[in-house]
């Protein structure tokens, strides 16, 4: 039994530190915020799966999606002849397919595949992508289990800082200066 006990130990403290990858929410002000991370240990993510609820508005759309993570599995899924690249990341919650937008409920799922097709790694770190509300809410991001680990990180890497929670802010027509470009999307908004 000693030995075996010396054994569990060894091991144990031989066993690799576990790399994480820590995600961030910007509340970007102007209706959109941006979902972002950074990775520690040098382990690099291949893919993510990441359920997005809105509370107080709506997701509507998804912007500036982080070119590295080109394969959108189920806008793929829903377009069989769609190619690496096209679409967008925003999948449907609880079964395969693109999300029914606006949603409450969205999940962002990507991976990272090499031209040949092949599963490659993201980098680093960097934005992820920027989702847009129709109304000043709440988000939390959590897992998606369906498409992914319990980290919401595909790859090798085995722990993330998730859940994560933050907020979608759309500036009031009061806090826009009436020459900005945008200033009539706002007030059309009933801000």
């Amino acid at each position: 039994m000693k030995k075996l006990m010396l054994t569990l130990a060894i091991i144990v403290i031989a066993a690799p530190a576990m790399a994480a990858v820590n995600f961030a929410w910007t509340d970007n002000n102007d209706g959109t915020g941006t979902l972002s991370y950074t990775t520690t240990d040098g382990d690099l993510p291949r893919g993510i799966a990441i359920t997005v609820t809105a509370t107080g508005g709506n997701i509507i759309a998804a912007s500036a999606q982080n070119a590295a993570f080109n394969c959108n599995m189920d806008y793929l899924y829903a377009n069989p002849t769609a190619v690496l690249g096209e679409g967008d990341a925003l999948a449907a919650p609880g079964a395969a397919g693109v999300a029914t937008l606006p949603a409450t409920v969205v999940v962002i799922s990507a991976g990272v595949l090499d031209e040949l097709g092949g599963q490659a790694a993201g980098p680093a770190s960097g934005d992820i992508i920027t989702l847009e509300a129709d109304a000043t809410c709440t988000v939390d991001l959590a897992a998606d289990t369906l498409r992914g680990p319990a980290s919401g990180v595909v790859g090798s890497i085995l722990a993330s800082n998730l859940s994560i929670a933050g907020t979608i802010t759309i500036p009031s027509a009061s806090d826009f200066d009436p020459a900005h470009p945008d200033y009539d999307y706002w007030v059309g908004l009933g801000e």
